[in-house]
């Protein structure tokens, strides 16, 4: 049901300055926080989330974009990372360290490492698969100790009622307003 991405660093960035990522997929960007001064490795360590109606389809992509942040200037490019999510529909995890590419979609030295997480809407992939939801279900089923009872100040007396014709005759009353209990009504 979402399209996750860990954002995690680049490494081999040329240069000292205020780095910056940007990450779109089907024509939503998140924007990393600004990480300042960075020099030779920039550790983003973001996680950015994509809410998914729909399956993500083999042919769609992912693009990240790293780039020199300025204030008052328009930010300039440093490198561009797009990949084909066909591998990651069909696993629904995939952990990435892979060269950037430059305006001209020449490889860089620079180098992003992230991981991407699929949960696909109709369960064909993703962490419930493998035991992602194991840890939950078992905590459901168990009911409450005697201690946990006590602290919530329950009782097994009044937890349940003593009888089905007593709860009723509360749920009546309750209904009852006071100007139908004193037979009064108002007519205009």
């Amino acid at each position: 049901m979402a399209l996750t991405l860990h954002l995690k660093y680049a490494e081999n960035i040329r240069g000292k300055a205020d780095r910056l990522a940007k990450v779109t997929f089907r024509g939503v960007s998140h924007y990393s926080k600004v990480v300042e001064n960075a020099e030779e490795t920039v550790w983003f360590d973001e996680i950015f989330e994509w809410p998914v109606a729909r399956p993500i389809e083999s042919e769609e992509m992912i693009d990240i974009q790293v780039f020199n942040y300025n204030k008052y200037l328009s930010n300039r490019l440093t490198g561009t990372f797009r990949m084909i999510l066909q591998e990651l529909v069909e696993v629904g995890n995939v952990k990435v360290s892979d060269s950037l590419l430059d305006a001209n979609n020449v490889a860089m030295k620079t180098s992003l490492t992230f991981e991407l997480t699929y949960n696909a809407p109709d369960g064909s992939v993703g962490l419930w698969q493998k035991e992602g939801f194991e840890t939950l279900k078992s905590d459901l089923r168990r009911g409450l100790s005697e201690e946990e009872r006590n602290n919530l100040n329950l009782s097994d007396s009044e937890s349940l009622p003593s009888s089905p014709s007593k709860s009723l005759r509360t749920s009546r009353t309750s209904l009852v307003s006071k100007t139908s209990a004193s037979g009064k009504t108002s007519r205009k």
